[in-house]
């Protein structure tokens, strides 16, 4: 009978896993980043939206209040900036999201090679326990042949 199947690579293969997981952990901490900068960048814009609204509002009542203007004139201005700020953040967030996916393909591709091994030797392993098996199924057929046809014990006269 064959041994157990025992893949000699398994430790670097749990290593390979892990090291996939941790990849996949860190992508996901950097979508969240990106998502947290994108939000941000909703509520700069809904922000000027509103300043903007309030502005002609003002306008339309008919009083004008210059320290009011140049008070959300500057409020208009910082959110701009913080706007910009925001943009520059969120390209600096997306090229870090990029290589740590670039990373995450390199540990799934290193991990995918294992798991290719590991099933051409499990494949070989089956193949090699399946002749076995034909080998030993076919010499108990050929006992069997033999005992059924051998010819009685003949008692020779002497």
């Amino acid at each position: 009978m064959a041994h157990r199947f025992q893949f000699r690579l398994e430790v670097v293969r749990r290593v390979r896993e892990k090291a996939r997981d941790t990849q996949q952990r860190a992508v996901a901490q950097r979508i969240r980043a990106v998502t947290g900068v994108e939000e941000h960048i909703r509520r700069l814009n809904r922000s000027v939206t509103t300043a903007v609204d309030e502005s002609r509002t003002d306008h339309r009542t008919g009083v004008l209040d210059t320290a009011n203007i140049r008070e959300r004139l500057r409020y208009r201005n910082w959110l701009h900036q913080s706007i910009e700020a925001a943009n520059d953040e969120l390209d600096h967030r997306k090229a870090e999201l990029k290589e740590e996916q670039e990373r995450l393909a390199e540990a799934s591709k290193q991990l995918k090679v294992i798991e290719k091994l590991r099933e051409r030797q499990w494949n070989r392993y089956r193949s090699e326990l399946a002749r076995e098996e034909q080998a030993a199924s076919d010499e108990a057929s050929l006992q069997m042949f033999v005992r059924r046809h051998r010819p009685e014990k003949c008692e020779i006269p002497a």
